[in-house]
């Protein structure tokens, strides 16, 4: 986002036309790429199709502010996932979006593998062994390291 803000600074009408009208269908220019998702197949069914189409991406997008609004992301984490599937249902249902823009929620998928916290193991590299020499040479059984 920080390497094309001067674009977008610079003219936010190309911004908002490339960003946001496009996959929309809603510029002069159509894409000949074909796709196979549900937007853009609902939106070249008939005449009402663009609109069909663009009534369902409301509808989820709806939905899922609804679904933040009751259970708003309590960490990066969560927020995260919760973009990720509003990403996935945008790019799901817009009338001109195409399989590479499924990019987006795959990234913030990856981020989060990347991310995720370091687990603790239950077992360790040291290890401790108990040998009949070491107990008889030790107070009480005590446990002696073994070599590597």
């Amino acid at each position: 986002m920080a390497a094309s803000a001067p674009a977008a600074l610079a003219d936010p009408g190309a911004t908002a036309r490339n960003a946001i009208l496009f996959p929309l269908g809603l510029t002069s220019h159509r894409s000949p790429a074909a796709s196979p998702l549900p937007g853009h197949l609902l939106a070249t069914a008939g005449p009402g199709g663009k609109w069909a189409a663009l009534a369902l991406l409301a509808v989820a997008a709806a939905a899922i502010a609804w679904w933040l609004a009751r259970r708003p992301p309590r960490t990066a984490r969560t927020a995260a996932v919760a973009l990720a599937v509003a990403l996935t249902a945008a790019v799901t249902l817009a009338p001109a979006a195409r399989w590479g823009y499924y990019a987006y929620p795959l990234a913030l998928l990856g981020w989060l593998r990347l991310s995720r916290p370091v687990e603790s193991c239950s077992y360790s590299s040291e290890r401790t062994l108990a040998t009949p020499l070491a107990s008889a040479s030790s107070p009480a059984g005590a446990a002696v390291p073994a070599s590597s």
